[in-house]
């Protein structure tokens, strides 16, 4: 007696595993068999989809054989009877057995009713998901308030896990998803130096609800902060703008603003480098990276940051000046310092993003002198508008800009920065994972309920990597089973 499964394969391979994924993880079910039906037209997909489920199986500690029936395009009698076949041989041995119908195509599912209506089977599953956009890609790293796990009739075949104690994990901000659905999105997020409460999290349908309380005066008095390394409320509001939860509070009357500048035909826009820095571009999608100008002395403001690190003396400093966990510290030695971490996080990032705007290369040289950059990129669009004959708006969140763009004559927009982080707001998974992210780049590391979240650490190689290290060894073992299957199944190479 075992343990069989019958999933099928349409049009998306993701759908197949994913939905074996949710089984396995889910409901603990382990077939010792597993059985893919495919149309002709399908067909194609059922290697892959073989390495998906034993991808899974294996991290799970179980391997089934698997093994594949093809039937004709659209032909439900010929599927029917061959469900039939299989189903009916199987009870005859006493197995359990499920049907998934997630994936199927019509004639499949209409195939698989055929036995379903005569013939008893212990469970059905259907994982309903309900958004199929930005769904391509492994079931721990789409949020699980997307999807539900349909289960008719019974439990499964289950096998205990192990634990192990305090690893620590490597992983990228789409992985951080898996950290995310391993407290079902029901979360505190904390800075355990001092231990200052940022944010609660919980699920709304699909997407997420932050709650939060601070002030700036959560913050403490920042004479206590020897390097002003420590958190600030500034901190906070810039990675809610990054993350995309929050934007300039005058967006509607920019959006205005942007009828009327694009009735001039050649129309482009300077970036700032705040606006930069908000990631403003990639956030909103107002603008074509194409129509967007960027100085080169915005690029040097950026890069003459990189590469603040801390010193042992500032590390130590620090450590005294710290309330709580002291030793969490120890991870920065020789690492970027905020200022730095910013620059990597969200200018850099948002750079990339940019790759097709218009470089234009500064009126004169960068020293690096404060408020230079300014004047020297003001300077810069105004002679390339006249040289162009192109009416180039500067887009910049400094009040003191729009002072030096009025004497150069240069068209301008002021954005304003929000001033409060709000109360409550309402966030999407790609938008809750990278304010994750932002805030542990930004502050060096925070807390997750018992997971240390680094953004900054010894070894780190990529400038979009995280560590997370587990405090629960339980919590450590799913986490680090899921995270495994899914890069397993990301490297599968699905093509739909």
């Amino acid at each position: 007696m075992g343990c069989k499964y019958i999933t099928m394969l349409g049009r998306s391979g993701w759908a197949l595993v994913n939905s074996y994924y949710a089984a396995v993880r889910e409901r603990g079910y382990q077939p010792d068999e597993v059985v893919i039906f495919a149309e002709e037209g399908t067909a194609g997909g059922l290697e892959a989809a073989s390495e998906g489920i034993r991808a899974v199986s294996v991290k799970y500690g179980f391997q089934p054989r698997i093994r594949s029936e093809v039937v004709r395009d659209g032909d439900f009698v010929e599927a029917g009877r061959k469900m039939t076949e299989t189903i009916k041989a199987w009870k005859a041995s006493g197995n359990k057995i499920a049907v998934d119908i997630t994936p199927g195509r019509k004639a499949l599912v209409v195939g698989v009713l055929i036995p379903l209506n005569k013939l008893w089977v212990d469970h059905i599953f259907y994982l309903q998901i309900d958004d199929t956009s930005d769904s391509a890609k492994p079931y721990m790293t789409i949020p699980l308030g997307r999807q539900t796990l349909r289960l008719h009739r019974g439990g499964g075949c289950v096998e205990a896990m192990s634990s192990a104690s305090r690893p620590s994990f490597t992983l990228d901000e789409e992985e951080a998803q898996i950290l995310i659905n391993l407290f079902l999105g029901d979360f505190e997020l904390t800075y355990p130096i001092t231990r200052i409460p940022l944010f609660s999290c919980t699920p709304t349908g699909g997407k997420y609800t932050l709650s939060t309380a601070i002030t700036p005066e959560s913050f403490g008095i920042r004479d206590e902060d020897p390097y002003l390394e420590g958190p600030s409320y500034a901190d906070v509001l810039e990675c809610m703008m990054s993350s995309g939860i929050l934007g300039f509070t005058n967006m509607e009357e920019f959006k205005e603003k942007l009828k009327a500048y694009r009735a001039y035909k050649n129309t482009l826009f300077a970036l700032d480098t705040n606006i930069v820095y908000r990631r403003f571009v990639s956030n909103t999608g107002l603008l074509n990276p194409k129509e967007c100008v960027i100085v080169s002395t915005v690029r040097d403001e950026i890069t003459s940051v990189h590469n603040y690190k801390y010193t042992q003396e500032q590390i130590i400093q620090m450590k005294i000046a710290a309330p709580f966990e002291r030793g969490l510290l120890d991870e920065l030695a020789n690492r970027r310092m905020k200022k730095s971490r910013k620059a990597y996080r969200f200018a850099n990032k948002e750079l990339k993003a940019l790759a097709a705007a218009i470089p234009l290369e500064a009126a004169e040289r960068f020293s690096g002198q404060e408020g230079e950059g300014d004047r020297i990129i003001a300077r810069t669009v105004s002679k390339c508008a006249r040289e162009r004959n192109a009416q180039i708006v500067l887009l910049t969140a400094d009040s003191s800009m729009t002072d030096i763009c009025d004497a150069e004559g240069i068209e301008h927009f002021l954005f304003e920065m929000p001033k409060e982080v709000p109360r409550e707001s309402l966030c999407t998974g790609p938008q809750l994972r990278r304010l994750v992210a932002d805030l542990a780049c930004v502050l060096a590391l925070v807390k997750m309920n018992s997971i240390i979240i680094y953004g900054e650490f010894r070894g780190k190689r990529d400038a979009e990597d995280l560590k997370a290290v587990f405090l629960d060894g339980r919590a450590a073992d799913g986490f680090k089973k899921d995270l495994e299957v899914c890069r397993e199944l990301k490297g599968l190479g699905f093509k739909f």
